[in-house]
């Protein structure tokens, strides 16, 4: 307990004496290499989506390596009646984020050592999420078909990021990644269960994508970047993006 106290009033002494000071400090002792994080951004960006779990890494002097696990899915899809594709509540939705940075932190701007302070370094994201939509579809002769559209997505995107990581008390750890963008490649399968003809289905495919883009902020793909090879598959390239907000314990 002792050594805990005299640790933390190092801490801050260095803390505030380095504000004081032109010249960036050395992390005070002792120093933590590890983190254990909670990533809330799939939480408030996807209303409904559980958080990420994450453990960053100390390297060096000014790297680290970060990465984030987690279950991911979805959200639900709305119906508009001048539309032709009416989605049912009842939906299942399933699937797993991966989530790699390396990071270097800027010592030169930092007045502490990593992971403190800004960093900036490349990214790597994978996402694979597969959901049925329960449907309802009014074919062109008037007549309501019920129906299961299977949509199996997998993300693949590569970046750069830049953010920060502002440690308190040489424990806990508020991490902003506010600015990533690079490239993603779509890979999407869809699979509809009822009575249409081949024109339906596309158009009820076509309806899922907008309803993507419009419930999903990263999922950016125009129009005519949408390739439909066939009748069942999504092939795209689209500009990519990439948030964090968490909040980690260091040990």
């Amino acid at each position: 307990m002792q050594n805990h106290v005299q640790s933390q009033s190092q801490y801050d002494t260095l803390r505030v004496s380095s504000k004081q000071s032109k010249t960036p400090s050395l992390y005070p002792l002792p120093h933590r290499k590890n983190s254990i994080k909670v990533n809330f951004a799939p939480t408030l960006i996807l209303l409904g989506n559980p958080p990420l779990f994450g453990y960053e890494r100390v390297l060096g002097k000014s790297s680290s390596i970060n990465v984030y696990l987690g279950y991911s899915q979805l959200p639900k899809f709305s119906s508009d009646s001048r539309n032709s594709v009416e989605f049912q509540m009842d939906r299942k939705s399933e699937g797993f984020a991966f989530d790699l940075d390396y990071r270097r932190y800027l010592t030169s701007k930092n007045k502490f050592g990593p992971p403190d302070g800004f960093y900036f370094g490349p990214y790597f994201q994978y996402y694979g999420i597969f959901t049925d939509y329960k449907v309802k579809y009014d074919d062109r002769e008037g007549n309501s078909v019920d129906g299961t559209i299977g949509f199996d997505l997998k993300t693949y995107s590569v970046g750069l990021l830049l953010g920060y990581q502002y440690v308190i008390s040489n424990r806990v750890s508020i991490d902003l990644t506010f600015l990533g963008f690079g490239m993603a490649k779509y890979n999407g399968i869809f699979d509809f269960d009822g009575d249409l003809t081949l024109d339906e289905e596309t158009e009820a495919y076509n309806e899922v994508l907008n309803q993507l883009k419009a419930k999903v902020p990263d999922f950016v793909v125009d129009d005519d970047q949408i390739k439909v090879e066939g009748t069942n598959s999504l092939n795209a390239w689209s500009l990519g993006a990439r948030f964090a907000i968490s909040v980690g314990i260091l040990f």
